[in-house]
């Protein structure tokens, strides 16, 4: 559960993905060393920078998410909507312009994500 991780701000930092991750590894691992307790701050500061797309510090769900989903990754389960939204802007720019404008009528906010109701 994000929100149990996140703290009460509904953003996960560097600190509080850090304590996660060592968490889980004392759990699995019993006590940690001092190259295992580096290894999850640099593996946690790293995950950070990928997942956190808007650069203020911290993770927001949306974040984690499209972290999860593989994001701008080759790999990841967007990768066929990207291909898709490709193919659909260059054979048909008006139908893309359509979908922006109605993704701006769901995005109430402003934030660059669909507005929960």
């Amino acid at each position: 559960n994000f929100a149990e991780f996140s703290g009460e701000d509904r953003l996960l930092d560097k600190d509080e993905l850090t304590e996660l991750w060592r968490d889980i590894a004392v759990k699995s691992a019993g006590k940690l060393s001092e190259d295992d307790e580096k290894l999850i701050r640099a593996a946690a500061e790293q995950l950070m920078k990928e997942m956190d797309l808007d650069e203020n510090g911290s993770v927001s769900y949306h974040e984690f998410v499209a972290h999860a989903l593989g994001g701008m990754d080759a790999r990841g389960s967007l990768r066929s909507m990207r291909r898709e939204l490709n193919r659909e802007a260059k054979e048909n720019p008006q139908k893309f312009q359509e979908l922006i404008e109605k993704f701006r009528e769901w995005d109430t906010n402003g934030d660059g994500f669909v507005t929960p109701a």
